[in-house]
């Protein structure tokens, strides 16, 4: 998304950051067999030219980025679902 640029050297700054944000979108995964296949899925966001957060992902109309900008389909579901992966301990969870 260009909002973590490294300097080749391990060191990385924050630029772009008022252009780019991330949203986030309740789905359900069928493949999934934990917590009935619900998980949690991210996307990158960018500003339109009306100021508009737009999806970064692929097929996504007008989209004023390129392909060229997306890590593959732009979408990531990396959360561990509860349960299984729960913190007992959380306020969360109770």
């Amino acid at each position: 998304m260009k909002v973590l640029k490294s300097d080749n050297k391990g060191k990385y700054t924050f630029c772009n950051v008022s252009e780019y944000s991330f949203r986030a979108y309740l789905a359900i995964n069928p493949k999934q067999t934990e917590a009935n296949g619900e998980t949690l899925v991210m996307v990158g966001t960018m500003k339109d030219n009306s100021g508009v957060e737009r999806d970064m992902v692929e097929e996504e109309k007008n989209a004023p980025f390129s392909k060229s900008d997306l890590d593959g389909s732009g979408a990531f579901d990396f959360a561990k679902p509860c349960p299984i992966y729960c913190d007992e301990n959380s306020p969360l969870n109770h």
